[in-house]
C-alpha cells in the first residue's frame, strides 16, 4: 500500500502539502445546491483534499473559501478563494481539481458603539 501511494504521489503534477485549515463551501450538484463547512487535509496549486461536512458529489462545481493562516494586515482576515470541480470522493474526503484561486483579504469587523 505504501508504494502504491507513494507512485501515485509521484505522478502528480504538482507537490501536495499536508495543511489542516478551516473552510466553507457552496455548489451545486444536479441542480440542487450545496453549502457546508469542513478541514482541508492536503493542498497544491492545482488540487485540494477536504473533509467536507455533508456528502460532495463527484462532478459538483463548488466555490470554497479557506480560512488562510496569515494575515496582511491587522484585524483583517485572509482568505484562499477557489473555483474547482470535484473529481473524488474517498474515506480521506473530498477531492477537487483547483480551476481558479486568489487570495482575498475579509474587511475587519466595525466596532460595536
Amino acid at each position: 500500500m505504501e508504494r502504491r501511494n507513494r507512485i501515485e504521489f509521484e505522478r502528480r503534477a504538482s507537490s501536495r502539502y499536508a495543511i489542516s485549515l478551516n473552510l466553507h463551501y457552496e455548489g451545486v450538484a444536479g441542480g440542487r445546491p450545496l453549502r457546508g463547512s469542513g478541514q482541508t487535509v492536503n493542498l497544491s496549486v492545482d488540487g485540494l483534499l477536504f473533509r467536507p461536512s455533508e456528502p460532495i458529489p463527484v462532478g459538483s462545481d463548488l466555490e470554497i473559501r479557506v480560512e488562510w493562516p496569515v494575515d496582511h494586515a491587522p484585524g483583517a482576515h485572509s482568505i484562499l478563494a477557489i473555483r474547482g470541480v470535484a473529481v473524488c470522493i474517498s474515506e480521506e474526503g473530498c477531492g477537487v481539481a483547483i480551476q481558479q484561486h486568489h487570495m482575498e483579504q475579509a474587511q475587519p469587523l466595525e466596532p460595536l458603539a
